[in-house]
């Protein structure tokens, strides 16, 4: 179900993204085909809220340690895993609550993911684990600029545990190589929270709509686990968020 779901979102993103801006793009290109419209750019008369919706490519990993008391156990191997680049998508509105300050809603799945592989010879174990939420961040930021607007904004994201999926490879001594995909939800926390900065451009195609385009950071101030588990887990990552909007 899990599948389905990120699925339905990574091809519902990039269809209405691709065909939304074939047609503005085209409705764009008559209007400046106008001569008095060649002659001058038009002022921004968006001031208010609009409706987002983007993608955001990340690089995540986490810290990692002992949950010392009855239940703690060493590392080991874990100390060995990599950090791994995910896709997380987002809807949102961002309000322009007075001159030149906004606040940003947003409701997404968000991913972050973590790699881990030995391999000799004849034997391999590799796996990687992604950890799936349902988050709704919100946000406060500062803008500066009219038709072509950079802003800074902060603030918190709740997240709602989905599950854990692990892609794991092994192969043992002339064997081939066996794959399996294991879904868990047992042994985690449900509601987790994220500290949010972001900072980057937004750019008015015309009175109706734009794009976005972001530098994003993630830090997760809660563990991944529940207090039985042997570590404690916080998720965090660094990368892009980019998109359309669509001023209401």
């Amino acid at each position: 179900m899990i599948n389905q779901i990120a699925t339905f979102l990574t091809h519902f993103t990039f269809y209405i993204t691709l065909t939304l801006t074939l047609i503005f793009s085209c409705g764009f290109s008559q209007e400046n085909s106008a001569p008095d419209t060649l002659q001058k750019a038009y002022q921004s008369i968006n001031e208010g809220t609009e409706f987002f919706i983007g993608a955001s490519p990340m690089w995540t990993y986490r810290t990692l340690e002992v949950n010392e008391g009855l239940f703690a156990k060493p590392l080991g191997e874990k100390t060995n895993e990599e950090a791994q680049v995910v896709w997380s998508y987002f809807i949102g509105v961002r309000h322009e609550i007075q001159k030149r300050f906004l606040v940003n809603f947003g409701f997404g799945l968000s991913r972050n993911r973590e790699f881990y592989s030995f391999e000799t010879s004849d034997s391999l174990y590799e796996y990687t684990n992604t950890y799936r939420h349902i988050s709704f961040p919100a946000q406060i930021g500062f803008t500066i600029g009219d038709e072509l607007n950079f802003f800074i904004t902060g603030g918190v994201a709740g997240k709602a545990f989905l599950s854990r999926r692990t892609d794991l490879r092994t192969r043992e001594q002339g064997s081939l190589v066996r794959q399996e995909e294991i879904v868990t939800n047992q042994g985690f926390n449900l509601m987790l929270l994220d500290l949010i900065a972001a900072t980057g451009i937004r750019f008015e195609l015309d009175e109706n709509y734009g794009i976005y385009f972001l530098l994003e950071a993630k830090r997760q101030l809660t563990n991944n686990f529940d207090h039985q588990a042997p570590h404690i887990r916080k998720a965090f990552g660094a990368g892009l968020h980019f998109g359309l909007h669509f001023y209401l």
